[in-house]
């Protein structure tokens, strides 16, 4: 229980004990006010899931669901997506019969104040992806809009969409698939790839592989399209908790993906400093001009010695090498693959590169 679902062990000794119907007495696990609030929004994401499975109001957006990004009824159920009824009352009004307090919604941004005692829930018409942190915990919504904009929950910033329905697989695997967005992420999972994720931000940052580097020591980073392979290259990723790699999957639409593209992807998959040293010395031997060659050769040492592991520095200059024809001294430069300590203690051994 705690490696799936994150948690701690008296928290998974309470959540066991609720299942089983045990009341652990003084033992149980007393909620604070950001899992109180995430408990909120995890009751919002079930009845708003219940409203897109079956509510008339939800019909046009199962509808959408299913022409735009090819959801079954199992994709719906496994990611509990849900719908943000258009009548802003319905969502404060079934909160309340739950006994939840109107300051309690608004700190939970489910609902916001409307003058007087009225409250006016937070997201309207819109479709929920219901960012699942832990059991009976959601830590926000990603909400999508009729025209397939995607908007990220607030103080997203270094959480993954998915992660709570992943996390057991990648545990097990110990690697983890980190796609573009909150429809990619399902349309992996239906193909049988289920330890996959997504950034709830635009961009991928440092602090979603720290998340990862919790459950597994590898992290695929696939790129859709040849624009986001470059800027994913260019990207300052560099990880100790996990290490980054790249592959590339490109469909038009995550409702495209077959079995086959899903796994050729992973399965041609490299680290993401091998990307970046291709990336930076791709046309090196037709380069006429000497300062282009100069350039791009000075690039691929600041690959190199970006890298702290000195057996990965030199893989990487000897990738270089064969990419360049040069000799991997030459690749090297007058600096050492090693680091100063390294260096000072090959050469009081009367060893040289």
């Amino acid at each position: 229980m705690q490696q799936s679902q994150g948690v701690g062990f008296r928290e998974s000794l309470d959540i066991l004990a609720r299942r089983a119907g045990v009341d652990l007495g003084p033992l149980s696990v007393r909620r604070t006010r950001p899992q109180r609030l995430d408990r909120i929004r995890w009751r919002m994401s079930e009845f708003c899931h219940l409203l897109l499975r079956s509510d008339p109001s939800a019909a046009r957006a199962r509808a959408y669901l299913r022409r735009v990004h090819g959801y079954q009824s199992g994709d719906v159920a496994g990611f509990r997506i849900g719908w943000a009824p258009v009548d802003p009352s319905v969502v404060p009004q079934h909160l309340r019969s739950l006994g939840v307090s109107a300051g309690d919604m608004v700190a939970a941004r489910v609902a916001r104040n409307g003058g007087g005692a009225r409250l006016f829930a937070t997201h309207v018409g819109r479709v929920l992806y219901p960012v699942v942190t832990g059991h009976e915990r959601v830590s926000g919504f990603a909400v999508e809009d009729s025209d397939g904009r995607m908007t990220p929950p607030p103080d997203g910033e270094g959480s993954l969409y998915g992660l709570g329905q992943a996390r057991s697989v990648i545990a097990r695997e110990g690697s983890a698939l980190i796609v573009p967005d909150c429809p990619s992420v399902v349309a992996y999972h239906r193909v049988g790839l289920t330890g996959t994720v997504a950034p709830c931000t635009p961009k991928l940052i440092p602090a979603h592989l720290r998340i990862l580097g919790r459950f597994a020591d590898r992290a695929v980073i696939v790129a859709t399209d040849r624009q986001a392979a470059t800027s994913l290259v260019g990207s300052d990723l560099n990880s100790n908790d996990v290490a980054p790699y790249m592959a590339e999957a490109r469909h038009e639409r995550p409702a495209d993906l077959t079995p086959d593209v899903a796994l050729s992807a992973v399965g041609a998959a490299v680290p993401l400093a091998e990307a970046r040293l291709t990336a930076t010395l791709a046309g090196y031997r037709g380069a006429a001009n000497p300062d282009t060659r100069r350039r791009r050769l000075g690039a691929a040492r600041r690959v190199i010695q970006a890298e702290t592991d000195p057996n990965t520095r030199m893989e990487l200059a000897a990738a270089a090498a064969a990419r360049t024809g040069l000799p991997v001294e030459l690749i090297l430069g007058s600096g050492s693959v090693l680091d100063p300590a390294e260096d000072r203690s090959a050469a009081a051994a009367g060893l040289s590169l």
